[in-house]
């Protein structure tokens, strides 16, 4: 488990909060208190995963991936009109 703290308030609970022993257990105890969980999974299977657990902020994959598999669509893309294009 990564647990990013962004507040005193979660430094001043760090070893209450260091000893949850399953990510299972994050987004029901946050739901709880009004409050978000979130995660950044590296695919669509693991962010059905994390939502079925009750995670609510998903931050899909990376900048990069998500940028680098719109630029290879767009291109295969391109391709095929130019494929098109050569064949008329």
């Amino acid at each position: 488990m990564l647990c990013q703290t962004e507040s005193t308030v979660a430094l001043e609970n760090f070893e209450e909060i260091a000893r949850v022993p399953s990510v299972a257990r994050v987004a029901p105890v946050a739901k709880a208190h009004g409050q978000l969980a979130g995660t950044q999974p590296g695919s669509l299977r693991q962010a059905e995963e994390w939502m079925e657990l009750g995670y609510n902020v998903i931050s899909y994959s990376t900048d990069i991936g998500v940028y680098g598999s719109a630029l290879a669509e767009e291109i295969r893309q391109a391709r095929d009109i130019a494929s098109r294009s050569a064949g008329t």
